[in-house]
């Protein structure tokens, strides 16, 4: 039997739901609606590496890096630990726009130079509206996974996208979880699947999560509300 380096997700039920966390080196899809807690989800995961005394890396094409860190001042996490490489249109002048191999370039030199060993890239969605045509975007999205494989990087790739929607990155991606939400009585409720994950067994189960003081908590022993099926 093939066994793999597993690396901790940050959240240990989710853990306990992969079988022992991520497969090392393999690049994962986070998908979510907006203020599911894909966001904090990353952070955490890179945190997690930084108490490891890893080197870890957030890759931002929408939110400043200001704003990144001091939405993250709450769960206690010193978020200046943690490079922060921006790649967003609002950085950039207008002609580069009309070519996106800027990303590639630039993901690449920081990997080589640093040598990440987990990478949050922020968001796949954001790839896919600046490419225009689902084809190029196909391409974009492979050639940076490709990029972070090659880097060894265990990697979460951020994908904006409703409940039910099946985004194209769910394809190449190794494995994807996606964080539901829905209102019960006034109360916005969130929960965590696992849709797919190569090379390993995991629970296919959708589990109650919670945002915390301290960050996204799962319990793997609990099945999430019927409002979830």
């Amino acid at each position: 039997m093939i066994t793999h380096d597993r690396v901790s997700t940050g959240v240990g039920g989710l853990d306990t739901m992969l079988k022992g966390g991520f497969i090392q080196g393999r690049p994962y899809l986070i998908v979510g609606g907006p203020g599911s807690g894909k966001t904090i989800f990353g952070m955490q995961f890179l945190w997690d590496g930084l108490m490891k005394g890893e080197n870890v890396l957030y890759v931002t094409l929408e939110e400043p890096f200001d704003e990144l860190r001091q939405n993250m001042v709450p769960f206690g996490w010193d978020t200046g630990k943690i490079r922060i490489l921006d790649l967003s249109p609002e950085s950039r002048r207008e002609e580069d726009l009309k070519n996106l191999d800027f990303m590639e370039e630039e993901l690449r030199l920081e990997l080589r130079n640093e040598q990440h060993k987990r990478v949050v890239f922020d968001s796949t969605t954001t790839v896919r509206l600046l490419e225009g045509h689902d084809i190029d975007g196909r391409r974009r999205i492979l050639s940076l996974m490709r990029i972070l494989k090659e880097a060894e990087a265990t990697s979460l790739l951020i994908c904006e996208s409703i409940q039910g929607e099946i985004p194209m990155e769910s394809f190449l991606a190794r494995g994807v979880i996606r964080i539901l939400t829905t209102n019960k009585s006034g109360e916005k409720l969130r929960a965590m699947q696992i849709e797919k994950m190569r090379g390993t067994d995991f629970d296919e189960h959708i589990r109650p999560m919670q945002i915390t003081p301290k960050g996204i908590r799962i319990d793997p022993d609990e099945i999430a509300v019927d409002a979830f099926w």
